[in-house]
């Protein structure tokens, strides 16, 4: 692990000269680490989590690193504006944001140590997730994106920056009944929808895995803000029962109405109304079925089982169990039930 120099720790609000330095972690395809900076009591440890900037032009970068090197830029505007403290004003917990830097070849952000271990409980990730997307739903997801330097479309795996994924998804013959091929074909029409106000857009937390949303004490904090940005809110909570939660599938009630009861407490108006939780549940059949449709392509885990029956549901809903002509003739179909 390279040192880190005392002008940058300095330039980041950070003292130099830590007394132990630790690697928790390397960032996904090499391109940095974090590392946890302690010092002589009182003072707190720090986080620091420095990026590897690269040296090519970034039109010779591949999709997959273009798309992380904007997300760092993403997560240091998160912390170098006021947004950790619209999220704080809700009683939902993140670092505190001590710094950040972007140099030539480094971009640098420090924040303060919040000690936990993964939750993985589902009933606890639904509501931190509630009183994250209160923020959204409460000031305008659109305005909080222009504010605060965060992510157009929140999310890792939605359509526009996954089409290599969609491209490795196998196709069937025309009229195929099967799965695979009828989701491949809704894609665009499943993307389509899940960016419309049918599906509830609010500030999404973006990556709300377990190994982000950590229990510390009685309270739950999450990290990582690389995807934070407008989206559907079910495109968070699918994530987080699907891949996240102890119950996936099983508790999917359960996790909804904590969701919703969460939200009223936070001061979101109108959501114990039957018209908001029919979204709701409409908004996350969708949201699985385009989490379903990147793992495809990616690979499967967290509670699959659970991902094909609701995507097998809503994909009967619109094709009636077998591939339709077009994408255009997918794009009716959810226009049809948007409607409906």
């Amino acid at each position: 692990m390279a040192a880190i120099d005392s002008e940058i720790l300095t330039q980041l609000n950070v003292q130099a000269n830590p007394q132990s330095t630790k690697q928790l972690a390397t960032l996904w395809g090499g391109l940095g680490t974090i590392v946890l900076l302690k010092y002589p009591s009182p003072s707190p440890p720090i986080v620091l989590k420095r990026v590897n900037l690269p040296s090519c032009a970034s039109s010779s970068l591949s999709v997959g690193d273009a798309r992380k090197i904007q997300s760092y830029h993403v997560e240091s505007s998160f912390y170098s504006t006021a947004f950790p403290s619209k999220l704080a004003d809700q009683n939902c917990s993140t670092p505190r944001p001590v710094g950040t830097l972007t140099t030539s070849s480094h971009l640098y952000i420090a924040m303060s140590h919040i000690p936990g271990s993964s939750c993985y409980s589902s009933i606890d990730l639904a509501k931190y997730l509630a009183r994250f997307h209160s923020v959204g739903f409460l000031h305008g997801a659109d305005s909080l994106v222009q504010e605060h330097g965060l992510q157009p479309q929140g999310s890792f795996w939605y359509l526009d920056t996954r089409l290599s994924e969609l491209a490795g998804v196998r196709s069937g013959k025309p009229n195929s009944k099967t799965l695979s091929t009828r989701v491949k074909a809704a894609a665009t029409a499943i993307d389509f929808f899940l960016k419309s106000p049918s599906a509830l857009q609010t500030i999404l937390h973006g990556d709300a895995k377990s190994a982000n949303m950590f229990e510390n004490g009685d309270a739950v904090a999450s990290c990582d803000f690389q995807y934070c940005g407008k989206g559907s809110c079910a495109r968070d909570l699918a994530y987080a029962l699907g891949c996240g939660g102890d119950g996936g599938f099983d508790v999917y009630d359960e996790f909804i109405n904590a969701y919703c009861e969460e939200l009223s407490h936070a001061g979101v108006p109108d959501v114990s109304s039957p018209a908001f939780k029919k979204s709701l549940h409409t908004a996350m059949q969708f949201a699985c079925a385009d989490l379903y449709r990147w793992m495809l392509g990616w690979g499967m885990w967290g509670d699959s089982d659970g991902f094909e029956r609701v995507t097998s549901k809503l994909l009967d809903a619109l094709d009636g169990g077998k591939q339709l002509a077009s994408e255009k003739a997918y794009a009716v179909a959810v226009e049809r039930l948007m409607i409906n």
